[in-house]
């Protein structure tokens, strides 16, 4: 008699999440840190958009048509230099936290340029996904906002493209929906909070100073303390949110993503129809509101006659 194969087949275990994800405490003490450690080009690299559109504003504000057309031509370049320096900083996020150090300035937009197309394109399915999903109301907005939020650093830090920079940000949240939006939720409560300190600051300073609230030097504080605070908080936000995503990557579940994929691209779909109809529908509406008041009008000029 042949002996019988007595060995038991594989045994798939179930998926399961191999580590707690990192609390938002601690993610801000690492942001932070991060910062404090490379303030310089982080800031640096944020800067120059933000000069650029100032820059912009003020020819606008000569009130002059070449200074009005250059004044937007700087600020349309403010607009582009925005897109790469916030994919310049991701890129720079991922790298310290893999303990890289950083490149030049130079090398950063260069990064930032080159990835700008993609990021362009994830952006406009971000907002085609936001405008189908908002069609079923409020609630399966928010959801599926959370499932998407960390796209663009799936892009930026993993190479993924269009539709797969979604799905991969759903792969990492998946199973742990509440607990990112708990840790979203915290920077919120840390801009408010920041928010909360400004306005102090300029009430205070229109008390020593003796000037209105909400006067033309007030709206200058304003604006300064809100640059200063934007050149410090933007960084450390994208080092929190970059760290948050290599959490969930690390502790997240190997499930399957194709469900959610059709989904998306459902709500696309919805979303391309609802952006097109919206002027359609608008137009129409405009259209009947003049043709009442048209009627209107020819009905009160018959009676006056």
């Amino acid at each position: 008699m042949e002996p019988q194969n007595t060995v038991p087949a594989p045994v798939v275990p179930a998926p399961l999440l191999s580590a707690p994800l990192i609390g938002p405490i601690s993610l801000w003490r690492y942001a932070w840190g991060k910062y404090r450690a490379n303030w310089k080009p982080l800031t640096t690299i944020i800067l120059l958009p933000y000069a650029a559109t100032y820059i912009g504003l003020g020819l606008m504000a000569i009130e002059t048509l070449p200074f009005t057309i250059l004044g937007g031509l700087v600020m349309f370049v403010g607009v582009v230099l925005t897109m790469a320096a916030y994919v310049g900083l991701m890129d720079a996020s991922v790298k310290l936290g893999s303990d890289v150090p950083l490149p030049h300035l130079t090398d950063q937009y260069r990064t930032g340029f080159k990835l700008f197309w993609g990021f362009v394109l994830l952006g406009i399915i971000q907002y085609a996904v936001m405008a189908g999903s908002l069609v079923l109301f409020i609630i399966p907005a928010v959801i599926v906002s959370i499932y998407t939020s960390f796209a663009f650093v799936a892009y930026v830090a993993d190479g993924k493209k269009s539709i797969s920079a979604f799905t991969e940000s759903f792969a990492a949240v998946r199973g742990r929906w509440w607990k990112t939006l708990g840790r979203i939720l915290f920077l919120v409560l840390v801009h408010i909070a920041v928010m909360l300190i400004i306005v102090g600051i300029r009430f205070l300073a229109s008390l020593l100073f003796g000037y209105k609230f909400g006067s033309g030097p007030d709206v200058i504080v304003g604006t300064l303390l809100q640059v200063v605070v934007a050149l410090v908080l933007i960084p450390v936000v994208i080092l929190y949110v970059t760290k948050l995503y290599q959490s969930l990557k690390e502790t997240r579940a190997d499930l399957p993503t194709k469900t959610f994929k059709n989904w998306l691209v459902a709500f696309i779909v919805i979303g391309v129809l609802a952006i097109i109809s919206l002027p359609v529908v608008m137009g129409t509406v405009i259209k009947a509101q003049l043709d009442a008041k048209a009627q209107l009008d020819a009905g009160v000029g018959l009676e006056n006659k």
